[in-house]
């Protein structure tokens, strides 16, 4: 899940529970090759490196790029108070030698992000934080943005939507550290906390037939627009069309 000591997607459930939430044509999850990767404008999935103060790696998530200094990801995945324990990685679907690591000016965290015991499982509310690169990406060949939905604009349910990043795989897979996709549809949300045993917030979106694993701050998009981040159990994603969500990250980004 990234780094040995990080917990994919925050808390992963149970093998039985989340073969409930799946359909029953179930897709398989996919690594992402170069040239896929090029093809269908995949380069804004990028990695976040959250490091102890000598540099050691104690945490790994996915983020996408959404302008050439801003990243999007998971609340958990920064540090708030370092910003220089934080790094972003561009060109890792490209292969490991093509990475390149970009330092972090700031942070930020949703002013309302909180941490909630659930019944089942550890829930994350308001799960989103951005993170400022201290210099712009050029786009092209190694970087690329994604664009994000309008305020109120979510997918319908029942719509097929694509979950990609890193640490993503199925039970009986290994965790070979590929960037992956797999593809879903957006569930009521009902069901979901029904099946969950939480509830599903307004600023929170179930995916069914998700990856059994991923790192927290997968992106989930339809074309290349971002609806939601991955924040915990593999299925619940951050709404990023929920207003208040999308306006902390509005008017926190540079364009």
């Amino acid at each position: 899940m990234g780094s040995a000591s990080a917990l994919g997607a925050h808390i992963i459930l149970g093998f039985g529970l989340l073969e409930a939430l799946s359909p029953a044509i179930v897709s398989a999850t996919t690594d992402i090759d170069p040239q896929t990767a090029v093809k269908s404008n995949l380069l804004f999935l990028v990695e976040i490196q959250k490091t102890d103060n000598s540099g050691a790696e104690i945490r790994s998530c996915t983020g996408a790029l959404i302008s050439p200094l801003d990243v999007i990801t998971a609340g958990d995945c920064v540090d708030v108070a370092n910003a220089s324990n934080v790094n972003v990685l561009t060109g890792a679907l490209l292969g490991q030698g093509s990475r390149v690591v970009h330092a972090a000016q700031t942070v930020m965290r949703h002013p309302k992000y909180v941490i909630v015991n659930g019944a089942a499982n550890v829930n994350f509310n308001f799960d989103v934080s951005l993170v400022r690169l201290k210099e712009a990406l050029v786009l092209g060949t190694q970087a690329s943005t994604i664009a994000l939905t309008s305020p109120g604009a979510r997918a319908a349910v029942g719509a097929n939507i694509t979950v990609a990043g890193f640490g993503i795989y199925d039970w009986g897979e290994d965790d070979n550290g590929k960037p992956r996709l797999k593809q879903g549809q957006i569930m009521n949300s009902v069901v979901c906390g029904n099946q969950m045993l939480a509830n599903i917030t307004p600023e929170e979106f179930c995916v069914s037939n998700p990856p059994d694993n991923g790192n927290s701050g997968c992106p989930a998009f339809i074309g290349n627009v971002l609806y939601g981040i991955m924040s915990w159990g593999s299925t619940v994603f951050v709404d990023v069309a929920e207003p208040e969500i999308n306006t902390f990250i509005s008017m926190n980004i540079k364009v």
